[in-house]
């Protein structure tokens, strides 16, 4: 396994949010040989050791992973806040990460995003480049149930916003 860690100074190249700002500093990963739980691994090491250098206060040592649709479910948001009222007051960090995403959704030509997509009935939720997991590959492959094939893509959320995220990316030539 080769690991190579950088910070970069960045400026965000996408539609602006409310949660997002314009410029921001971000911890660029590039790991080699890795699957999905490696990657996360490697990120909440860091995370706990940064976050202990200050003296701040972790809710958990071990981050809990929740899937997409247990958060949808449970939270009705996959940004949510897993701290209670005294914690909140203390300033505790409350990481926690989602896995297992849609890869796609419905094209909605509402959306600015898909205004101009008129080849497929289908757009992707996150990054186009994300590999399926495994059980999912032959789906996706052929096609087949489009709206069940879940991706690689994980996020790190604390305290109700998004604060990191990534995926293993497609690296075989079929997909």
């Amino acid at each position: 396994m080769k690991d190579t860690f950088n910070s970069r100074h960045c400026l965000r190249d996408e539609d602006p949010r409310a949660d997002r700002g314009f410029e921001f500093t971000q911890l660029d990963l590039e790991m080699s040989f890795v699957e999905r739980e490696d990657v996360m691994a490697t990120v909440e090491a860091v995370v706990i050791e940064a976050v202990k250098a200050v003296n701040g206060k972790l809710k958990n040592d071990k981050f809990p992973v929740f899937t997409y649709k247990e958060v949808m479910e449970k939270f009705g948001s996959d940004k949510f806040d897993l701290r209670t009222e005294a914690e909140k007051k203390d300033g505790t960090l409350a990481f926690a990460w989602v896995v297992d995403f849609p890869f796609f959704r419905p094209v909605n030509k509402a959306e600015i995003s898909d205004k101009f997509d008129s080849k497929s009935k289908w757009t992707f939720t996150h990054n186009p480049f994300s590999m399926p997991i495994a059980e999912h590959k032959e789906r996706f492959l052929k096609g087949e149930n489009v709206d069940q094939i879940l991706t690689t893509q994980y996020d790190l959320v604390c305290n109700g916003l998004e604060v990191g995220g990534g995926s293993i990316r497609a690296h075989t030539p079929e997909l």
